[in-house]
């Protein structure tokens, strides 16, 4: 009970797994966690890699020393400054393609629902459902002008 407790999640309504999920600038997934059920450090960064993370994920006091976290800013009153609307608008070309993985891998009908049974295979199952996301139609249109899709 406990387990399941750890996986509830709140806003959803539903007991969900948690996953880091690796996006490289390209659009293609390139690491896959097994599935966690609170906060922890992920062990798979390394110095001078990039985290992209919305708000309120707080992430961080986890990271290792030397990853940089990109939280893109949020307008709380009056406008951007130049520097910072511009800022906002790399971080968001990027967050806008890590979405749209997202959403690919999340519309596999098998993670929709897994039964009790195979729980203990959810790790797996998440990577295979992974590897043919990186096999559709790319999400990055550049350095693809020269092929015929």
């Amino acid at each position: 009970m406990s387990q399941q407790s750890a996986t509830y999640s709140s806003h959803r309504g539903i007991n969900s797994f948690k996953v880091i999920i690796g996006v490289a600038p390209n659009a293609v997934i390139t690491y896959v966690s097994n599935h966690c059920t609170g906060v922890r450090p992920p062990q798979s960064l390394n110095y001078q890699d990039i985290v992209l993370a919305d708000k309120g994920f707080l992430i961080q006091d986890i990271v290792p020393h030397g990853v940089s976290v990109n939280i893109p800013p949020f307008l709380n009153k009056g406008a951007f400054t130049g520097s910072v609307a511009k800022a906002t608008k790399a971080i968001g070309r990027y967050c806008i393609y890590v979405e749209r993985v997202n959403a690919r891998l999340k519309d596999s009908r098998i993670l929709a629902f897994i039964p009790s049974y195979l729980r203990c295979y959810s790790d797996i199952l998440l990577q295979l459902c992974a590897t043919p996301v990186n096999l559709q139609f790319p999400l990055v249109k550049e350095g693809c002008e020269d092929r015929v899709f």
